[in-house]
């Protein structure tokens, strides 16, 4: 990825981890988890194709990527 914000990352080992609920773990398991700042803003349904076609537009706005694993 270029010198960008944005990472796509396993969300069990991702620092992000303790912002998302294990209600939201299971409901949106193998979504993106969307993050800004360190804050969780939202999820996002989509295949990995069209992740990385999303991934330049994520990291212009600044944003962080982890993938949704339920168990680590």
């Amino acid at each position: 990825m270029p010198n960008g914000v944005a990472k796509m990352v396993p969300l069990s080992a991702s620092a992000f981890l303790p912002a998302i609920s294990e209600e939201d773990l299971v409901e949106h398991a193998g979504e993106f988890a969307v993050f800004s700042g360190g804050r969780l803003v939202g999820f996002h349904k989509t295949n990995s194709e069209a992740l990385e076609a999303a991934a330049t537009r994520f990291e212009r706005l600044g944003f962080t990527i982890s993938q949704v694993r339920r168990g680590g």
